[in-house]
């Protein structure tokens, strides 16, 4: 018994030596080397698809995960419909089926009822709470399905999320908005994995193939694939412009949307809010948070692989500026937080910095050699966008405000 005490003493001392302090001084970074970004790439045909091909795999292999190819069967279904409360749009529920073995998924299309545009752009993304929290409507039905802190859905909670998402601001600006929950995808929880759409996904797509855990795709990769089957909906949808869909994500949501955005080209504008390590923020830098705190907190987001790194993110083939690459040459917006400093606002520019020579493969002006901007002080430059605004952790309107007029940018219409 002695010895067996002894030895889980040492293994927890050997797990928390893997693990450096958090840093919060600037002036304590480390010296950190990038892998290379463009390899023997010297024009935009040596990137597509074959420098890009290779750094998605790395991705794939030792990050985010495989997701299988090929496509589920997928049937939209509205079941309920309404008005939003100022007036101003129209919102339906549409449950998108995948067959008996693949949970629906719930989306909560709200479109503008006048708009400058003749099919309307529009805002593809993903939300912590149950779409039953968006708007007040109690046509809408509470979820059965987990809730995060393990409580089951009560009328209470209806509404009590709209400061996150200020109608008004979207819909005044002529911007519809798919937004479906993404606990309906993988339930955010370390035994999440048996009641998200990955098992019924891999039974029809993978042919009985052996999940391989080393690569396999998890929570991050669900909520992207979840993603992707919003934009196969808003493609069907004819006042949409789903060429002019902007892909948002915030937080571990933000991941998510980098990750998406990076897999599925068909997404227009890629933004990431708040998105922190794993997603924007480079790996390498030791500021803020760290792979080991994503592992230990989180070991359902990523792959088996991505634990490996632990103890030194410069053993990982990859970084975020290559992930950031990846959305060249579409636009890709980034943004922090002043007081989010466990994110690390400035390791999330200098990764859209260092991403710049891919945009210039296709003759895209970039953020090359650009400074980390003032608090409240948008820079753009080509297809690249970024933020720090005041406050904390967080989306709100002024974040929102910003990806709009970034959009209306890209698009020519400002």
């Amino acid at each position: 018994m002695l010895r067996s005490a002894v030895l889980i003493l040492l293994l927890a001392c050997a797990l928390h030596a893997q693990r450096p302090k958090t840093n919060y001084d600037e002036a304590k970074v480390k010296p950190y080397r990038l892998p290379d970004l463009l390899g023997t790439a010297r024009s935009s045909a040596d990137w597509t698809p074959q420098r890009r091909s290779e750094i998605l795999r790395q991705f794939e292999d030792h990050v985010y995960g495989r997701t299988p190819g090929g496509r589920v069967p997928m049937t939209p279904n509205t079941i309920a419909s309404g008005e939003t409360p100022d007036g101003m749009g129209t919102w339906k529920l549409v449950r998108l089926d995948f067959g008996a073995s693949i949970p629906a998924l719930e989306t909560l299309l709200v479109s503008p009822k006048t708009s400058s545009y003749a099919r309307v752009p529009v805002f593809v993304t993903l939300s912590f709470t149950p779409v039953h929290t968006l708007l007040p409507d109690k046509s809408i039905p509470l979820t059965t399905r987990w809730v995060r802190g393990d409580k089951p859905a009560t009328e209470a909670d209806r509404g009590t999320a709209t400061g996150r998402w200020p109608w008004p601001l979207l819909l005044g600006n002529g911007f519809a908005v798919a937004v479906a929950y993404y606990g309906d995808l993988f339930e955010d929880r370390a035994e999440g994995l048996a009641n998200s759409v990955i098992p019924g996904v891999e039974k029809q797509l993978m042919a009985g193939t052996p999940r391989q855990e080393a690569t396999a795709w998890n929570a991050i990769g669900a909520w992207a694939w979840g993603m992707s089957r919003m934009q196969d909906l808003v493609e069907q949808e004819p006042r949409i412009d789903a060429r002019r869909s902007v892909l948002v994500g915030h937080s571990r949501l933000g991941k998510t949307s980098l990750w998406a955005g990076a897999a599925d080209e068909r997404f227009g504008i890629v933004v990431s809010n708040n998105s922190g390590e794993g997603g924007a923020s480079l790996a390498r830098r030791n500021f803020g948070e760290h792979v080991a705190d994503l592992n230990k907190a989180f070991p359902h987001w990523f792959t088996g692989n991505y634990k490996k790194y632990s103890s030194d993110p410069k053993e990982m083939p990859v970084d975020t500026h290559q992930l950031l690459a990846l959305v060249a040459p579409r636009p890709v917006y980034v943004a922090s937080a002043q007081e989010d400093h466990w994110a690390d606002p400035r390791g999330e520019f200098l990764a859209l910095e260092a991403a710049s020579p891919a945009f210039e493969l296709f003759g895209i002006p970039s953020l090359r050699g650009a400074s980390w901007p003032g608090v409240n002080q948008p820079i753009v430059r080509g297809r690249q966008g970024y933020h720090v605004r005041t406050g904390k952790h967080d989306i709100n309107a002024y974040d929102w405000q910003q990806y709009i007029a970034f959009a209306r940018r890209m698009w020519g219409d400002q």
